[in-house]
């Protein structure tokens, strides 16, 4: 199941209208007969909103994120993603964090973190929760 499906990413709200969230609201409605070439329009309208958009705009960096991290993809992202996905996400997050710990006490460092009631957190899915 989506955790928020419903959300609108910034990009649509730069490529549609009111108007035309109005007809995708209104679709499912309409009589069978009109659902297609209604439906259809409604995507050739944000198509060349799209064209529109990108052929006025002076400056790319308006649309660009600030801070390109994974960390803050993943933020972005876990609004449009299924459990079983967050889950996976959460999976390797606790991959990349016991990698990380073991490559900290292999080079010897003196701020190592590593010990076994960490490890023993990271296996059992706790210190991932950043992602929640």
């Amino acid at each position: 199941m989506y955790n928020n499906h419903s959300q609108i990413t910034l990009f649509d709200t730069m490529v549609t209208s009111d108007h035309l969230q109005e007809i995708k609201v209104v679709l499912p409605y309409l009589p069978s007969s009109l659902q297609r070439f209604v439906g259809i329009y409604s995507k050739i309208e944000e198509l060349r909103n799209t064209f529109f958009l990108f052929n006025h705009m002076e400056n790319l960096e308006e649309f660009s994120a600030k801070d390109k991290t994974p960390e803050n993809v993943l933020d972005e992202l876990k609004n449009y993603l299924t459990d079983e996905q967050m889950e996976s996400i959460r999976n390797l997050s606790n991959i990349k964090s016991m990698m990380e710990m073991i490559s900290e006490a292999e080079n010897g460092s003196e701020n190592s973190s590593l010990n076994m009631g960490s490890i023993f957190e990271m296996m059992n899915g706790k210190g991932a929760d950043q992602y929640e």
